[in-house]
């Protein structure tokens, strides 16, 4: 994986002791505009329904999000240890997605050092929150970039979990031990799942795949993301980050 050629996002978490501004990791910055970082510039990002300006000024020779973060953090309830996703959808302009106790809607954040036994564990409050109570799991496709692994899904009362096949993910991916990941469900039993540095909170990608490599989707990952329900009716949802309450190692 490499995370000097994409700087489309990274993850970070609120801190209690500077929570007027957020840090832009040097590596995403460096990749986004290179050796013109913006300072003191106006930026645009995209928290749901509202868009926010905010200023970007340098502090400890790095870029930071400020001007604006106080209120975003506020208004999001966001507290220590919650965690945003920022994109970047320009050079000036983001959006970001905020999550409470690792969920936002559909998606939730995990760590590879959370994963016990060759299991994957999703939030506790994610699996009985998205499925109800009934739902037992079953055969799910997990999504890295374009290749994709069968793993089986098992759950109840007390959370859901990634069991048989995981390991061969983490060998064969490979997943360093302190990776982060953001999981987006596609649908009941499709993930995509999106990797980060655990240093600088980066997102990193996967090499891309070889045609004689048997992992590789003829088809691109759905465009549209949608949770369907336990009835079968599907609902559009809009991802838009909001990150963690996290025991991970930080």
């Amino acid at each position: 994986m490499d995370s000097s050629k994409n700087p489309h996002s990274f993850l970070a978490f609120v801190d209690d002791e500077e929570p007027i501004l957020m840090e832009i990791p040097i590596d995403f910055a460096k990749n986004l505009w290179g050796d013109k970082i913006p300072y003191y510039q106006t930026v645009e990002i995209r928290d749901g329904e509202k868009v926010r300006k905010l200023r970007i000024r340098k502090k400890n020779d790095g870029p930071v999000f400020t001007d604006g973060w106080m209120l975003l953090v506020k208004e999001n309830q966001l507290k220590n240890k919650d965690g945003v996703r920022i994109t970047a959808v320009g050079q000036l302009n983001f959006e970001v997605l905020c999550f409470k106790d690792l969920v936002c809607k559909n998606t939730y954040i995990t760590a590879q050092v959370e994963c016990d036994f060759g299991n994957c564990v999703m939030p506790e409050k994610f699996y009985p929150d998205f499925y109800g109570n009934n739902f037992k799991g079953g055969m799910a496709k997990v999504y890295f970039g374009e290749r994709f692994w069968n793993v089986r899904l098992e759950g109840g009362s007390n959370g859901g979990y990634f069991t048989d096949g995981w390991q061969k993910v983490v060998e064969e991916v490979p997943i360093d031990k302190y990776y982060y990941f953001v999981f987006t469900s596609l649908d009941l039993l499709s993930f995509a799942v999106s990797v980060f540095d655990p240093d600088t909170g980066t997102e990193v990608f996967l090499k891309k795949s070889t045609a004689d490599d048997d992992m590789i989707v003829e088809q691109q990952l759905p465009a549209d993301v949608c949770e369907d329900n336990l009835e079968g009716i599907q609902k559009h949802v809009s991802i838009q980050l909001v990150h963690f309450q996290i025991v991970l190692y930080v």
